[in-house]
């Protein structure tokens, strides 16, 4: 009788699962396409372009390691195979093909769409792991719940539209505690898998902490320091194998790890401002209002159990893998700069602390039947206030590009061989038809440069200058004197993202005293 009502749960699980993971897929390749053929994500370039480093020279070493090494690899696997139906460039010297550095070409579009949807897959793959964890860990319906949640994650689900390293680090933290949490736990398979999340970005390796909590509950100490020997090193092993460079070329690996932490450091928050800050976009947007308060809800329920369990000495380790990788949240805070991508890595707990959260409520009511029910109309409420936000972002996310109108417009109004100026997060103006100057942002020379340049035409960018006017105020008062100072210059045309576009402002201004 056992075995069947087992046989049961796991077919439940498995039915429910392949629902929530249909779901999940359909949600995340919708708008994949978003922007082509140019790549106007901030972030994409940095995978693409040593991906094609490697595949063009041969050579695995990224010489690069602000991010880890193995979405990169797997981005590169992509360009070799997507190369043996294109015949699509791999050069990224941005000098010979015209663009600024931070542009993948249009040509290359192929390489970034196969990375987007290795993404969505990968996000949603992770899905289906975390659904079976939660299911190991506190029950089938309490791992479907969580699954769903992250299904109907604006977040999540935006983030799966971004060839970023969030996403498949997330998943890879759900499969590490989908191995922590078997029934025969696969200890050494468990530390691999947290290895290679954070081989795919650094901070992920806040599973381990999770898969720690599993290994060390109700143990004694023996026990607990083999299981714990197994997962370190099967972590070394998995970020070895993942960044292997960190190893062959280490001075490199540690000067990637400073210039990243400087770039995080170069914000103008602080830690309360920052924790506000996460949790107001957690609220609004980021997972959906009822989500995010359940999540607050359930992580003071949890604590207060935590902390009466271990004063009972009672076995504590599932609460504490759910509840550990969270102690990331303030380390996060604590660095100005600011970025919701990386709250990804910790959805999975933050789910399960939902879900979990509202299986202990609808258990309040006695009758199993009843109980169920109100579980699954508590369950359907939260994901009532996320999946319309889900639905608006995919709207959203097809889109024309205020920067691709603006493209055509240069290309109809401005004649050929004019001298134009750009900034980063704006056209891409291509030389073999235009005299262009990058810059990353346009107040880097002084307005007489350009006259002194006879430069005829501005291109100005909000994802720029709203970093100058507006925190963190790059560049000082000078920079935003200059951007003063341009905005009265005659304006040629404006890109606004509405009902019918979405990116950046876009403004184009003319050089009066040009020649």
């Amino acid at each position: 009788m056992e075995r069947r009502t087992q046989s049961a749960d796991r077919a439940m699980v498995a039915a429910g699962l392949a629902v929530v993971a249909a779901a999940a897929a359909y949600l995340r390749l919708t708008g994949i396409a978003w922007g082509a053929p140019y790549a106007y994500h901030p972030d994409e370039h940095f995978i693409v372009h040593r991906a094609l480093d490697i595949v063009r020279t041969g050579d695995l070493d990224p010489h690069w390691f602000q991010y880890p090494s193995l979405w990169i690899y797997a981005e590169a696997l992509l360009v070799a195979a997507v190369r043996l139906f294109s015949a699509a460039p791999l050069e990224t010297n941005y000098a010979v093909n015209g663009i600024g550095p931070w542009d993948v070409l249009p040509e290359q579009w192929p390489f970034v769409l196969a990375g987007r949807v290795a993404v969505a897959l990968a996000g949603t793959a992770g899905i289906a792991c975390l659904g079976a964890a939660g299911a190991r860990l506190f029950g089938a319906p309490v791992g479907l719940a969580a699954a769903a949640f992250v299904m109907a994650a604006p977040l999540h689900a935006e983030s799966s539209h971004y060839l970023t390293t969030d996403v498949p680090s997330g998943a890879l933290v759900a499969a590490t505690l989908w191995a922590a949490a078997a029934r025969r736990p696969r200890w050494l398979l468990a530390g691999l898998l947290a290895g290679l999340a954070a081989g795919t970005k650094y901070t992920a390796g806040v599973a381990l902490f999770a898969a720690a909590a599993l290994a060390w509950a109700g143990q004694e100490p023996r026990a607990v320091a083999a299981r714990w020997a197994r997962l370190g090193g099967g972590f070394l092993l998995g970020f070895a194998l993942a960044t292997p460079y960190a190893i062959l070329d280490a001075p490199a690996f540690w000067q990637g790890i400073a210039a990243q932490r400087r770039n995080y450091l170069g914000g103008a928050g602080n830690l309360g401002s920052n924790l506000c800050w996460y949790a107001e976009y957690a609220y609004r947007t980021g997972l959906g209002p009822v989500a995010a308060l359940l999540i607050g809800l359930g992580v003071v329920r949890l604590a207060a159990e935590l902390v009466s369990g271990a004063r009972a000495r009672q076995p504590v380790g599932k609460i504490g893998a759910i509840l550990l990788p969270l102690l990331y949240l303030p380390w996060l805070a604590w660095y100005p700069a600011r970025a919701e991508r990386n709250l990804v890595v910790v959805l999975p707990f933050l789910a399960l602390i939902a879900a979990e959260f509202l299986h202990r409520v609808a258990s309040l009511v006695r009758h199993p039947r009843w109980a169920r029910g109100l579980f699954a109309a508590l369950v359907a409420l939260a994901l009532a206030s996320s999946l319309p936000l889900v639905a608006e972002q995919n709207r959203d996310f097809r889109k024309a590009d205020t920067r691709t109108l603006a493209l055509r417009w240069i290309e109809e109004h401005l004649p050929r061989g004019s001298r134009i100026a750009r900034e980063e997060y704006t056209p891409q103006v291509r030389s073999h038809r235009y005299e262009v100057m990058y810059g990353w942002s346009l107040a880097r020379w002084p307005y007489d440069w350009y006259v002194a340049n006879e430069v005829e035409f501005l291109v100005a960018s909000s994802s720029v200058y709203g970093r100058v006017l507006g925190p963190p105020h790059l560049g000082g008062e000078g920079a935003a004197a200059f951007y003063r100072l341009i905005f009265g210059l005659p304006r040629l045309a404006e890109f606004r993202p509405g009902p019918h576009a979405r990116g950046p402002v876009i403004l184009i201004f003319r050089v009066p005293l040009a020649r």
